[in-house]
């Protein structure tokens, strides 16, 4: 996974959208790579960079055609305006297949996008 330039005026992301689904093995034309600018930080809201994503057979029963690729990944912290969550903190995230993801975690743990941090390493 590459990584995007960071700066506190915003980062641009970019996900792995799925095209079409596929049968056997996906292949490239399956998934369209969309950037998008996200926003800068507000209070309570964390910053992570994708270090890892996964990679198993139920994401073929739950992927949808047009949205970001399902999965789960291990992030790094690279900005934090949340007291719980230090640069340089590694959290365990169901993001899906995107480079960088900033979430409010008091605020956003109905929509999946749940982060507990693992270890600063």
């Amino acid at each position: 996974i590459s990584t995007a330039a960071a700066s506190m005026s915003g980062v641009k992301a970019r996900k792995y959208v799925l095209r079409s689904m596929f049968h056997g093995a996906p292949k490239k034309e399956d998934f369209e790579i969309v950037e998008e600018e996200l926003s800068p930080l507000q209070d309570g809201e964390v910053l992570f960079e994708a270090e890892w994503w996964t990679v198993d057979p139920y994401m073929r029963l739950v992927a949808v055609v047009g949205e970001t690729m399902t999965g789960g990944q291990v992030a790094r912290v690279i900005q934090s305006k949340n007291k719980d969550y230090e640069v340089g903190m590694l959290a365990i995230a169901s993001f899906g297949w995107r480079t960088h993801t900033v979430i409010d975690p008091a605020k956003d743990t109905a929509s999946g996008l749940v982060a507990t941090p693992v270890a600063k390493l």
